[in-house]
């Protein structure tokens, strides 16, 4: 017991030391120098592993994509090399057949998706027309029979309301531009 309490009393007596050398020593200039230039090298830091990061996302994408794809290859080839077809060979029919199964796939699906993209512009425009036509008849209070047909009640409008206001209070379009 007498040398826990002589080894408590002497730690005691050390951090006492200590508290009273650190309370006794102002901060000086040229330590809030040191710890601004260790905080902005970690700034750069972080900031540089960032840009690092964003430099190579393309190729670790790329990459990424190529060991899914060979990965998931792999157990044809290895069939191939039990029925003894040598590596090499074994991965340029694996290949091969990959790519024309690509092919025949984008050959069937591409075709509709750039029809039905053509018609998505295509209407779009439209749609933003008939919009700018109903914001405008609905502005001028007139009843325009597409507006009236497609705008809920609460939305339209008769002469004897007052123009459309934003939150500010100053006159502003209804509907945005397309």
């Amino acid at each position: 017991m007498t040398t826990s309490r002589t080894s408590d009393e002497n730690l005691r007596a050390e951090v006492r030391r200590a508290d009273e050398e650190l309370v006794a020593e102002p901060v000086s200039p040229r330590t809030v120098y040191r710890w601004g230039v260790a905080g902005a090298l970690g700034v750069l830091t972080v900031f540089l592993a960032y840009r690092a990061v964003l430099l190579v996302t393309d190729i670790l994408v790329q990459v990424l994509i190529a060991v899914f794809i060979a990965v998931s290859l792999d157990p044809a080839v290895r069939w191939l090399i039990q029925r003894r077809v040598r590596r090499g060979q074994a991965v340029a029919i694996i290949l091969f057949a990959f790519v024309v199964v690509l092919g025949v796939f984008l050959l069937a699906f591409l075709p509709p998706l750039i029809r039905q993209g053509n018609r998505l512009v295509g209407d779009t425009s439209t749609a933003c027309a008939r919009t700018h036509r109903a914001c405008a008849a609905w502005k001028t209070g007139s009843t325009c029979r597409r507006a009236s047909r497609t705008s809920p009640a609460r939305y339209r409008r008769s002469s004897a309301t007052r123009p459309c206001r934003s939150a500010s209070g100053s006159s502003a379009r209804c509907c945005p531009p397309c």
